[in-house]
């Protein structure tokens, strides 16, 4: 018995030797990750990580939501054989980053209250135990790092910044992009009053789709509404997905979710997936002979 711990002592000696290599480099790679938003809020000044959380620095996955609608837009509005306007990738790419961080702010100053009422501790009937939601209390309007009137101050701020961008496209663009406000005011309270949030937030985020070509092709705007259409529901998906993980604490409040959440939340996931797959196969059969039976037919 000795004998036998005495060599399992000297293996795992042996393969501690033999991984520390790799433990160090990967700590390397978790150090090189380390450099994200949220790294920035932390190394900024104290009095300036409040703004910054209130615009979502610290979380860009939405600016990419935002900005890659707005980069297909404009791929596909070039001209055929050329790559796409690199000005107007700049321009969107800025606008993108101001108003997400603007559409945060409104949406946090319609939910101050259910912010903190999300802090607090929830005793779910359809859960035989409590929940706790740390995702809003840190939020700053909510915690009482800052005021109503110091989120309007930088607001007005991005707000302005937003529309130094829209004026270097045409007026008919900053048609389109100023009707976007409505929907950026409308979505905090599609929340409360409606059961379909996320698909007025695809309606919201991806309005950039129409901004591009409104510029880049004005007198075929309605051509992009396939585009704008599948924008949306991938908007919906993946928000959809996100509020299902928080379906139960959004039902304990009065605050609504889309019927697509209650529908997972009372359907088995696993039989909803399998009939969804089916679907997609055969839509995706069907490209494909659409796309085959278009190529045969232009081919000279």
């Amino acid at each position: 018995m000795n004998a036998l711990s005495n060599r399992c002592v000297r293996q795992l000696f042996h393969y501690k030797k033999a991984l520390l290599p790799f433990a160090t480099k990967f700590a390397y790679v978790e150090t090189r990750r380390a450099l994200s938003g949220a790294a920035l809020v932390q190394v900024s000044p104290k009095n300036i990580q409040p703004y910054l959380k209130l615009m979502r620095i610290d979380k860009p996955t939405g600016f990419w939501l935002l900005y890659w609608p707005c980069t297909w837009s404009i791929a596909l509005s070039a001209t055929p054989g050329s790559l796409p306007d690199l000005k107007m990738l700049a321009l969107f790419g800025a606008g993108s980053i101001l108003m997400r961080s603007a559409g945060c702010i409104v949406n946090d100053i319609f939910d101050k209250n259910y912010d903190r009422m999300y802090s607090q501790m929830f005793c779910v009937s359809l859960l035989p135990f409590y929940v706790k939601v740390e995702r809003t209390q840190s939020r700053p309007l909510a915690s009482g790092e800052l005021s109503n009137r110091q989120a309007l101050s930088v607001l007005a701020v991005l707000l302005s910044g937003s529309l130094a961008i829209l004026l270097q496209f045409s007026w008919f663009s900053v048609a389109v992009g100023a009707s976007s406000l409505f929907l950026v005011v409308v979505y905090p309270l599609a929340k409360r009053y409606t059961y379909w949030p996320q698909f007025v937030l695809g309606l919201t985020s991806n309005w950039g789709v129409f901004i591009a070509w409104s510029h880049l092709c004005p007198n075929t705007l309605l051509t992009v509404i396939p585009l704008y259409t599948a924008t949306v529901l991938y908007t919906a998906t993946y928000d959809t997905i996100y509020s299902h993980q928080v379906l139960y604490l959004l039902l304990s409040c009065s605050n609504k979710t889309s019927f697509t959440s209650l529908m997972l939340g009372t359907t088995r996931f696993e039989e909803l997936a399998k009939e969804l797959r089916k679907i997609w196969k055969i839509l995706n059969i069907k490209f494909r002979i659409w796309m085959i039976s278009n190529t045969a037919s232009e081919s000279p």
